[in-house]
């Protein structure tokens, strides 16, 4: 799996960067992770798994039934929708 920095898609979505180029390489990255779908998509589900965790929720909702591989690994109740 590939975990993004925020940066990453800070850079690649916003519309005033610091550095042109920065923002050209981050959406370089994300096309190339579309591509790898896996990646692509468990980078995200990872972010808000590891911020419910370090806020100490006590439950994250989703509809996306692609958590349940997290069943075992996180501290929070997850509620698939």
């Amino acid at each position: 799996m590939i975990y993004l920095d925020t940066n990453i898609l800070l850079y690649a979505t916003l519309t005033k960067v610091d550095t042109p180029s920065q923002q050209d390489r981050a959406i370089e990255i994300l096309k190339e992770l579309i591509d790898n779908d896996y990646a692509f998509k468990n980078s995200f589900d990872l972010y808000h798994v590891a911020f419910a965790n370090s806020y100490e929720c006590e439950k994250l909702i989703t509809f996306d039934k692609g958590f349940k591989k997290f069943y075992a690994v996180c501290g929070v109740e997850i509620e698939i929708l």
